[in-house]
């Protein structure tokens, strides 16, 4: 039996903080520095101290986010393997965090959308399972960064609910699977007490000041080998797109304003989905000259030669394999949407989520001036400005000045 205590997150502790290094997880921990007097442990994959330090630095360099060099004096790396017994760390540090932490962050997963569910479970969902058993010594919060992919679509259910899921024909593939499996351990775990939140997250965008774009991210994958070639799939209807400092900064509030009795889940989807036909014609109105296909024509007629292309269409390759089998989806950070296969021969997985219950997230956000930018024009044409200042897409005919 696990006794909760009373208050919230110990901000003038000590708040543990996985996945630091990574796109959401860099812009997390810029958010609870901010928003907290508490030292941050970072947990890095690395092999010395050292190391860890210059990752965590380099990451946040790297998604330009500046911090004051008081708020970088708070942050400790930490080196460390999720995927193995107690994170990696010597079982004396392990019961130190558990002791000293008065808050837990799991952000860090291992994404990938063409490994099966034996494969990521050691990373994804063991990893709950240790950082569980680290929060049960004194009932520490555990804020879980989940995905709205393991919702099931559709064709399955009208609505997505705040609340844990049961196991559902939608579960195909192993990044998914692993995530829903993590989902699992927190909901018998807040069934035993211990405190925890699940924030589902659908594709994170970049922030709205700077149009950074996250360049692994599996649609802008797809347009950055589409657009040189002209050519661009027809993929899904309409997906769920959240900028990264609106989640960094909604997430963050309402893990440490609310102390949730056992389990609260969020569905951080407040604004309307972004549909693919608007975000194609804002790619045309930017000054691209590009042509829509059947996914299928479009994999048969893209240049092969580009990295960003030969990743790319080995996913579609993996994609084929699913809908023959298993199934798969994209990178875990998304709402997908409905395909028309028609006469494809690639027929799409039905990805496309019913009607999203976001009333948790709309009410803990409420009066706490924190709202989500809408998805138009000007934004994609910053993130589109932002790849072509990168130099990842080449300027458009007619050159518009970036």
């Amino acid at each position: 039996d696990i006794t909760c205590r009373r208050g919230g997150a110990n901000q003038e502790g000590r708040i543990l903080l996985t996945g630091a290094t990574g796109f959401v997880g860099a812009h997390l921990l810029a958010e609870l520095l901010a928003s907290t007097e508490a030292d941050i442990v970072c947990t890095v994959r690395a092999s010395s101290p050292a190391e860890a330090t210059a990752r965590i630095h380099q990451a946040l360099d790297h998604h330009r986010i500046l911090l004051p060099e008081p708020a970088r004096h708070r942050i400790t790396a930490l080196p460390a393997d999720l995927a193995r017994p107690r994170l990696g760390l010597k079982p004396d540090l392990f019961t130190d965090l558990a002791e000293t932490c008065g808050a837990i962050f799991h952000n860090a997963a291992t994404v990938s959308i063409m490994r099966e569910y034996a494969t990521l479970r050691a990373a994804n969902t063991e990893s709950t399972r240790h950082l569980l058993r680290m929060a049960t010594v004194r009932a520490t919060p555990l804020h879980y960064v989940s995905t709205l992919s393991v919702a099931p679509p559709l064709s399955h259910s009208p609505d997505v609910p705040e609340t844990f899921l049961p196991p559902h024909p939608g579960l195909l593939h192993g990044y998914q699977q692993s995530k829903w499996a993590s989902e699992r351990l927190l909901e018998q775990a807040a069934a035993r007490g211990l405190p925890v939140t699940v924030h589902r997250l659908g594709r994170v965008v970049g922030p709205v000041d700077t149009g950074y774009v996250n360049e692994r991210d599996f649609l802008w994958s797809v347009l950055r080998a589409g657009i040189p070639a002209g050519i661009l799939p027809d993929l899904f209807e309409d997906e769920i797109w959240t900028p990264v400092d609106f989640v960094a900064k909604s997430l963050v509030h309402l893990c440490l304003t609310q102390r949730p009795p056992t389990a609260t889940v969020f569905n951080h989807a407040v604004i309307e989905r972004v549909r693919l036909s608007d975000l194609y014609d804002w790619v045309e109105e930017y000054g691209y000259p590009v042509r829509r296909l059947p996914l299928a024509q479009w994999r048969n007629r893209l240049p092969y030669s580009a990295d960003v292309a030969a990743t790319t269409l080995a996913f579609f390759d993996s994609w084929d394999a699913g809908t023959h089998d298993a199934g798969t989806d994209d990178t875990g950070t998304h709402d997908a949407g409905t395909h028309d296969a028609g006469t494809d021969d690639t027929a799409v997985p039905e990805l496309r989520l019913g009607h999203i219950q976001a009333n948790n997230v709309r009410t803990g956000l409420h009066d706490s001036g924190i709202t989500c930018p809408l998805i138009d024009r000007d934004l994609v044409f910053r993130y589109l400005d932002h790849c072509v200042a990168a130099g990842s897409l080449p300027a458009p005919p007619g050159t518009r000045p970036i």
